[in-house]
């Protein structure tokens, strides 16, 4: 799933892992959700993004999100195992960011 939106008004800095953040405090503690990895830096495409990776039930989901020109990109995927999730973060590397 690809989102976009824009920043938090002027004046208040928001960063990739700012909106991780702000995510895994509200899902955090919650029955089936548990967060394996993040926020960390990862670079898919010669643009760094925050990356996160949880357990949701049976499955497990990775989030990508990077800032650009006041506003962030979000990719979000979802797998059945680690692996798989690994192998769908690897497509993101095919990404071409216009300057």
């Amino acid at each position: 799933m690809l989102s976009v939106g824009t920043l938090t008004p002027a004046g208040r800095v928001q960063t990739a892992a700012d909106i991780q953040d702000a995510g895994r405090r509200l899902f955090d503690g919650r029955p089936g959700y548990q967060v394996l990895r993040g926020p960390a830096a990862s670079l898919f495409g010669s643009q760094t993004f925050s990356r996160m990776d949880a357990k949701v039930g049976a499955g497990y989901e990775g989030d990508a999100i990077a800032v650009r020109q006041g506003y962030w990109i979000e990719f979000k995927i979802s797998a059945d195992t680690p692996e798989q999730l690994e192998e769908l973060y690897d497509t993101l590397n095919s990404l071409k960011f216009k300057p």
